[in-house]
């Protein structure tokens, strides 16, 4: 199985921390993210959506330890996400205020931390499977993929995919599973950890789910 609860099958599936808000993208998020030399170009939507399905079924049927589980799925992931896109949604005008340097920081230990939550939370295969079962354009560089992920008992929980295309190329930006917004619930827990402590600190706090995951070779 995934995981030792449906509640935290649930979880799992929202693992990246990054369900859209209703508004629409504020100021130039999309013009300020450029492709990286050889990035991976993804045509349609739903292929950012089949290739991680495709990841997360493969390290879940290997098994291992979380750190192995990891080493697979760093291959893998940030080829088909918008990190960047992300936290410049979570952090809003903070992650403006920050430097290059710093913004580079936040986002790779945003990264990090999210690929160790899918390595965690994927652990085991037990029959699952997901199913893509429709598409729907928000606007004419941004479209959600819904699909849902049939767990070994049967149930379907659905899971909603935001996909954004920028220079021809789509990458997902956030996930929506059974409702629950958690780009939202981590837009105030970093506001309220923000108030007290310093962007240093949060980027440790990240540092530190990550290294949860590849420290040792014991599954927690």
């Amino acid at each position: 199985m995934i995981c030792a609860s449906t509640e935290k099958t649930i979880f799992s599936a929202a693992l990246m921390l990054i369900v859209m808000l209703a508004a629409p993208f504020q100021g130039n998020v999309l013009g300020d993210v450029e492709h990286a030399a050889g990035e991976l170009l993804l045509d349609r939507p739903e292929k950012c959506v089949e290739q991680l399905h495709s990841a997360l079924l493969d390290v879940m049927k290997s098994g291992g330890s979380c750190r192995a589980r990891y080493k697979r799925l760093e291959n893998v992931i940030p080829g088909l996400f918008n990190f960047e896109i992300t936290c410049r949604l979570v952090l809003g005008r903070r992650f403006r205020s920050l430097s290059k340097e710093k913004q580079d920081k936040f986002v790779k230990a945003f990264e990090q931390m999210s690929i160790a939550t899918y390595a965690d939370r994927f652990s085991s295969y037990n029959g699952e499977k997901f199913f893509i079962v429709g598409e729907k354009p928000l606007r004419k560089n941004r479209v959600v993929v819904q699909t849902i992920l049939r767990t070994s008992d049967g149930e379907d929980i659905p899971l909603d995919y935001t996909c954004v295309e920028h220079r021809g190329s789509w990458r997902i930006v956030a996930v929506t599973a059974k409702g629950v917004n958690d780009l939202a619930v981590k837009k105030a827990e970093y506001a309220s950890f923000l108030k007290k402590n310093s962007m240093e600190a949060l980027c440790d706090f990240l540092s530190r789910q990550k290294e949860k995951c590849t420290g040792n070779d014991n599954d927690s």
